[in-house]
């Protein structure tokens, strides 16, 4: 827990743009480099239970596999589990059911930002409308699962799809941050409302709303928050705008297995990165798509520009964040929505060439080249 005078503290830092390490001329808030975490709430294998299993009430979902070489000469298999139908299968295209959770979240100071202003306008986005997409007139999470697999969809099933269905809206709920767990504030820059709160107590508070609402375990639940970012630990160590993760709940013959999204709804000039609307929010689903369950490993990547292992783990969307262009534009009925630009599966499976749309290895087609290259381990120097 941090205590009152350090928020004050960092409150005047904001205040007064003075953010230590940031040049002058930064645009944003200054709060602090946009985040996503992996796991969020807790690890999905609890004791005896394998993720994902005939026993496990969940998301359609398919599995496959894929070997790459190591630099000892050595054939490493990697097994994957994906959302939907198989691409490789003639199966019929999945829809899967999805539900919108609004969080109107109260602060000690008396602001609130309450993420159901923000409902109508991530329905009417890419992530549940269909737009003149690269792969095809659909969804976003679609359109960039489709690219990663549009060599085997042209010879095996042009008209695969994993759509997101259109989402059930539950009640707003309405939770108050304690003082000593959070505070909000106008950014110095933006001028919008923000809400900065620790990471605990927040996940904290969806594990229970997710044993509350009693969500069907089948459909892939959206957590919607406005301007609000997680910290870990203390205010200096933000922000997370983002994560995906699940929870398991032994019933009486079987597991429900509850995947989830949280992400915030942002204004733009928050955070010097490109994120605004739906960037954070595309990040996840795409996240979502690709590895549903957080159980899918890889060979060690870097991200892009460094030779240091940074993860083994088969995320779309983290390995892009560098990138000054992380996120490209989409106009629905007059309103601009920025998606975030996301990896296909060729490169962190190390193909060539590779699988996805025009031989990419990113959905834009701007950014990776070739696959992952190998990395070094920093800690085994």
């Amino acid at each position: 827990m941090f205590r009152i005078h350090n928020i004050a503290a960092l409150l005047l830092t904001l205040v007064l743009g003075a953010g230590v390490g940031l040049a002058a001329e930064n645009s944003g808030d200054r709060i602090g480099k946009p985040l996503y975490t992996t796991r969020g709430i807790a690890a999905l294998a609890a004791a005896g239970t394998k993720v994902p299993s005939n026993r496990v009430l969940t998301i359609p979902y398919w599995t496959g596999s894929f070997k790459s070489n190591s630099s000892n000469h050595k054939v490493d298999a990697f097994s994957y589990t994906m959302a939907g139908n198989s691409p490789w299968a003639t199966s019929p295209n999945s829809v899967v059911p999805t539900t919108i959770v609004p969080l109107s979240i109260s602060f000690s100071n008396g602001m609130r930002l309450d993420g159901s202003t923000k409902v109508q306008s991530t329905i009417a986005s890419p992530i549940f409308q269909p737009f003149q997409s690269q792969t095809g007139f659909t969804q976003y999470g679609d359109a960039v699962y489709r690219a990663s697999f549009f060599k085997i969809l042209t010879g095996i099933n042009p008209n695969w799809h994993v759509l997101l269905g259109q989402p059930t809206v539950m009640p707003t709920e309405y939770l108050t941050v304690p003082a000593d767990s959070g505070f909000a504030f106008n950014g110095s820059h933006s001028g919008a409302a923000i809400g900065l709160v620790d990471s605990d107590w927040f996940n904290g508070q969806l594990k229970n709303l997710i044993s509350k609402l009693k969500i069907d375990p089948r459909s892939l639940t959206i957590f919607l928050t406005e301007n609000t970012f997680l910290f870990l630990g203390n205010p200096g160590k933000c922000c997370i705008v983002g994560f995906h993760s699940g929870v398991l709940a032994p019933e009486h013959q079987s597991v429900n297995l509850n995947t989830f999204v949280w992400a915030s709804y942002s204004d733009a000039k928050i955070f010097d990165a490109p994120i605004q609307d739906i960037t954070a929010l595309s990040h996840e689903i795409a996240e979502w798509y690709s590895d549903p369950f957080l159980s899918n490993t890889v060979k060690p990547w870097a991200q892009p520009g460094s030779s240091v292992c940074s993860a083994n783990i088969l995320e779309v969307g983290d390995p892009l964040q560098g990138f000054h262009n992380l996120s490209f534009t989409v106009m629905l009925d007059g309103t601009v929505y920025h998606p975030q630009d996301a990896v296909l599966f060729s490169w962190f499976a190390r193909q060539k060439p590779s699988i996805g749309f025009q031989g990419r290895y990113s959905y834009r087609g701007d950014k990776l080249f070739t696959p992952a290259p190998p990395c070094f381990d920093a800690a085994k120097r």
